[in-house]
């Protein structure tokens, strides 16, 4: 995108904001993981990183973490994951949005340690994408796909 696709506006809102908004529908704290004004980790050893760094916080028994690259992601969506009961789970062939356990931490360290830096190796669960899902796990990367 060349600039920090958290503040690229997309239906007159940051995208940080559209995800914010739909995870504040469904989880009691949002926190923002890397990035300016991070309530958390630093994310500079990339993504499975700050996975890793999240659930060393302690804060929680579950994780759903979301990009900040998918601003049409709803709450009905991130429901479906949190109503599986798996260690980690995730829709098909799309990594995030994503719900891990506190559980997993053991799991992912170990991963990560032999090399793994790969989203897509955190869960244990995938979910078949519904059809109404349509566009809602869509990732915004280029300046075209803002078009779109």
């Amino acid at each position: 995108m060349g600039t920090d696709k958290a503040f690229v506006v997309v239906d007159g809102l940051p995208m940080r904001d559209h995800v914010r908004a739909a995870l504040g529908l469904v989880c009691e704290r949002v926190v923002q993981i890397g990035g300016a004004d991070a309530d958390v980790v630093d994310g500079s050893d990339g993504p499975f990183a700050a996975l890793i760094a999240l659930l060393s916080t302690g804060w929680a028994e579950r994780y759903l973490v979301c990009a900040v690259d998918q601003p049409f992601v709803t709450p009905r969506a991130l429901q479906l994951l949190i109503d599986v009961d798996a260690q980690g789970v995730c829709f098909e062939r799309e990594p995030l949005p994503l719900c891990l356990r506190s559980s997993a931490l053991p799991r992912l360290r170990a991963l990560y340690d032999r090399g793994e830096r790969r989203l897509k190796t955190a869960p244990t669960t995938t979910l078949a994408c519904p059809s109404w899902l349509g566009t809602q796990l869509r990732n915004l990367n280029r300046p075209e796909d803002l078009l779109r």
